[in-house]
């Protein structure tokens, strides 16, 4: 699903976009009185991988600004600015900083979604024509959410991210959340010496200074890992988890996020910077009804932003529910099945994910599925991993 991103002191702009695309898109607000610069501000702003952002009820410098930075972060993305009583001039300022169109604020509805929908047009067309290039994976990221333990979450999530970069080496990133219980390091068979514990000092000026945290497995993934103590997560603080992770998504394209079991606080965290959330969850009815329960809890904050996925798995399972029949309870539909494997108890005792090994497997192509989804292979030619994080901070 499309987004969009309001950036307004008032709920006014984001009402009637809401009435207007009547679910068509997905509309969240973001606004802070606490921002003191502009690179901290369009960190938050473009932390959900919006389509277009609408700037409504801003001076027109800090409009011009926002456009100027909002498009120099990343030029996929269309700036709208509604501006109060402005002239030619601040017009022409806007539009030179950056933004795709710059219009009177009190414009009726009809016009205003015309605009919308002609810069969602247009990002369209720029995006199509940028991964056409093969210059790297989407820009996304995603988080990892499982209402139960055991529901196989880790391994989907480090079967993804190694997936992702085999693709795109030194352009994804694996941050384990479960800051209690994480063994993402054991999924992939490394040992870590830091953790994001470590990370959170880093000042978000410093944020290239963060290299030195991460770990990187034999397929160019860069993983920031959990706490080994509880002692050490108990002291991590959520605007410490925020910050850090919102550094890192300005140093990768991708990042995946495996969160605890359940929603903790980190993991709300994790879903106010999200462009996606993946819902992992086995077919019986108690998974099914937790995660109803886990949208509902979205839905009643307002986090309607992040794209949704359902991923289903040991979707084989005699005694589960359909396909229709989990559709209709959670009115989510199971994008991703993964059948049931004996391989993925040994892939991970053994640390190696299963789209990494050799393993002529039944869940081989279901998660190959998977990762084409969020990280599609890169156009034929293109030097993916040239360009690389990695690569620019050893150079």
């Amino acid at each position: 699903m499309k987004s969009i991103t309001v950036v307004s002191p008032e709920a006014t702009v984001e009402n009637r976009l809401l009435e207007l695309y009547e679910g068509e898109l997905a509309i969240r607000r973001v606004w802070s009185t606490e921002w003191r610069e502009p690179g901290v501000a369009v960190m938050e702003i473009c932390a959900a991988n919006p389509n277009v952002v609408v700037l409504a009820g801003l001076e027109v410098e800090d409009a011009a600004i926002l456009s100027a930075d909002i498009d120099r972060r990343d030029p996929g993305i269309g700036v709208l600015a509604l501006l109060d009583d402005s002239s030619p001039e601040d017009v022409m300022r806007i539009l030179r900083a950056g933004a795709r169109d710059a219009l009177e604020a009190d414009l009726s509805n009809d016009e205003l979604r015309t605009a919308v929908d002609e810069i969602l047009a247009l990002v369209a067309d720029r995006q199509r024509g940028m991964q056409e290039r093969g210059s790297g994976p989407p820009r996304r990221v995603i988080v990892m959410i499982g209402p139960k333990g055991g529901s196989g979450k880790t391994t989907m999530a480090t079967n993804l991210a190694a997936g992702a970069a085999q693709r795109y080496p030194g352009q994804v990133l694996l941050i384990d959340l479960d800051t209690q219980f994480g063994d993402v390091p054991s999924a992939l068979g490394i040992q870590p010496e830091h953790s994001i514990a470590d990370a959170s000092v880093i000042g978000m000026n410093e944020r290239t200074a963060l290299k030195v945290f991460l770990t990187t497995h034999e397929t160019g993934l860069a993983v920031l890992a959990a706490p080994e103590s509880f002692a050490v997560a108990s002291e991590l603080r959520d605007d410490e988890i925020k910050r850090t992770i919102a550094a890192l998504v300005e140093e990768f394209p991708m990042v995946i996020i495996d969160t605890a079991a359940g929603f903790d606080e980190a993991a709300l965290v994790a879903l106010e910077l999200a462009s996606d959330v993946i819902f992992v969850a086995s077919p019986d009815v108690p998974a099914i009804r937790a995660v109803k329960k886990q949208l509902d809890a979205l839905d009643a904050i307002g986090m309607g932003a992040p794209r949704r996925h359902l991923l289903i798995n040991r979707a084989d399972a005699k005694v589960g529910l359909s396909s229709d029949e989990i559709q209709e309870t959670i009115g989510l539909v199971a994008e991703f099945q993964i059948p049931g494997s004996r391989q993925f108890p040994m892939s991970t005792n053994e640390g190696v994910p299963l789209v990494v090994g050799e393993r002529r497997d039944k869940a081989a192509k279901p998660l190959a599925h998977l990762v084409d989804f969020f990280a599609p292979e890169p156009a034929s030619g293109a030097a993916s991993g040239i360009g690389s994080w990695f690569k620019r901070k050893d150079s």
